[in-house]
This record gives C-alpha cells, structure tokens and sequence, in this order.
C-alpha cells in the first residue's frame, strides 16, 4: 500500500510539475527557433547588403577607368581651364575613394599604376575582369578580359579626338 501511495504521490507530483514547466519550456523552445531562424535570415540579408555594396564599389572602378580614358590622353587640348580642373578634381575623388575601400592590395597596386600609365601597367580590361572575379567571388571566372569592348574602336580615336599630343 505504502508503494502504491508513492507511485501515485509520484505520479501527481510528475503530471503537477509537468503542468507548470511545460508552458515554460513550450514557449522558450518556441522563442530559440523562432531566434534561431531571424538569426539565419539576418545574416543573410548582411551578406546580400555587402554583396551590394561590393557591386556598388566595383561599378566605381568601372566609372573611374571610363571618365579616365574619356579623352585619351587629349583632355588638355580638348577642354577648357574649368572643365580642366574638374575632370581632374573628379578623378582624384574617385581615386582616393577607390585607396579607400578596397583591400586587394594587388589589385589597388595594378589599377594605380594603370592610372600613372607605369610601363609596367596592364590593360583596363584585364583590371576590370579582375574586379569581376573579386565581386563574383570566384578566380575560375571564364570570362575574357578582351571580349569587354572599349569606344571608339582603337582605329577611330584619332578621327575623333585628334592626333594625340606630344
């Protein structure tokens, strides 16, 4: 009889502290899941937003290479003072920007010296498919620095612009 009240004390005690607890733990499983997955879901919007910012960064490059080849080389015979000083201005922003915010050593070294026109510099393009490989995350990229196209075709910048100043 005495186990029998034991079993049953036991069994009321389990079931009243059952009762009590299970809300609790109900409700802290609920709000762990429930954190769990805005945890997930937050770290992937950061990582959309920073993929973003890297694009916006990147299209900074493109536009610093195209206001800088704009003249090919005859931006003093072909503007004014004025106009002069703030295409320069321009392009020292976008510069001082771009030493900045990117952190490929390498490449901010090779876009530097493409900038200085150093014997040693590479072509644009080649620059611009490595920005590509570095906003795209990926090194195996296929895709060919010479399919980018330049305007005007080599063969019609002196029609356009004149003969290149000595």
């Amino acid at each position: 009889m005495e186990i029998l009240n034991q079993i049953i004390i036991s069994v009321f005690s389990s079931t009243a502290f059952l009762i009590i607890v299970f809300p609790f733990l109900e409700k802290w499983l609920f709000v762990r899941l429930e954190k769990s997955i805005q945890y997930k879901y937050d770290k992937q919007f950061e990582d959309y937003k920073f993929s973003r910012l890297k694009r916006q960064k990147a299209e900074l490059i493109a536009a610093l290479f195209s206001k800088w080849i704009k003249y090919y080389g005859r931006e003093t015979i072909l503007l004014k003072k004025v106009e002069l000083r703030n295409y320069y201005e321009e392009l020292n922003r976008m510069s001082m920007e771009l030493c900045i915010w990117l952190d490929d050593e390498k490449l901010l070294t090779d876009i530097m010296t493409r900038l200085q026109n150093l014997e040693t510099a590479k072509d644009p393009r080649i620059l611009l498919a490595d920005v590509r490989k570095l906003v795209l995350e990926n090194k195996k990229d296929i895709f060919k620095s010479e399919d980018i196209v330049l305007w005007p075709p080599p063969g019609n910048i002196e029609s356009i612009y004149g003969p290149r100043p000595e």
